[in-house]
């Protein structure tokens, strides 16, 4: 079943920078829990709820790179745009801060989840993005091996890359992008979907 997200705004309503971030954060987290989840429901196994928030984090740190391939292109105000995308991974902390507190085990987890999020960024910057061709090989790769660095090579576990690169990365764009299209475009700019070329006149 398709995730319901937010992909338009009342007109009375103000497109503020902390608007944008907070919508989005909501987005991201829940595309992040269903892919997290699905990999459950293909038998992947976790082995501890620790497991399955560190890959929730892979996912959601994977997510806000999109996000930010998809801004930059978009909106070229530099300092707007990282102010979103702080904006956004502060609020996804909070999130990850909160749910570890009530699933996990009381303590501090903003601060580890910025420090991973500024970690995989640099790695990240490396490979190419964009809304039409959407992540390339190298960009999906990476989280597929960072997924399985957490879950281990154990029984169906080894085919996880293949799964996260196939089948959740996809899915997952799809559902982000809705929300995106929708909330972010300053000018109601048509945003050619991911994976798909514009065809020129």
């Amino acid at each position: 079943m398709a995730l319901r997200v937010k992909t338009k705004w009342h007109k009375s309503e103000n497109k503020s920078l902390e608007d944008i971030a907070s919508v989005l954060a909501f987005t991201t987290w829940k595309v992040g829990v269903q892919a997290v989840d699905h990999l459950g429901d293909e038998d992947f196994t976790f082995e501890s709820t620790q497991d399955r928030f560190a890959v929730l984090g892979e996912v959601l740190i994977f997510l806000v790179q999109i996000v930010d391939r998809w801004i930059h292109e978009e909106w070229k105000d530099d300092a707007e745009r990282g102010q979103l995308v702080t904006a956004l991974v502060m609020r996804l902390a909070s999130t990850w801060h909160e749910n570890q507190n009530d699933w996990v085990v009381a303590g501090e987890y903003r601060e580890p989840f910025i420090v991973l999020f500024n970690e995989r960024a640099q790695e990240y910057a490396e490979f190419s993005c964009s809304q039409q061709e959407g992540p390339g090989y190298p960009f999906r790769r990476y989280l597929g091996a960072k997924v399985l660095a957490v879950m281990g090579e154990k029984s169906i576990n080894r085919w996880v890359i293949d799964q996260v690169m196939d089948i959740e990365v996809p899915e997952a764009l799809k559902t982000l992008q809705r929300g995106f299209r929708g909330l972010f475009a300053k000018q109601n700019t048509d945003i050619p979907a991911v994976g798909h070329r514009q065809t020129g006149t």
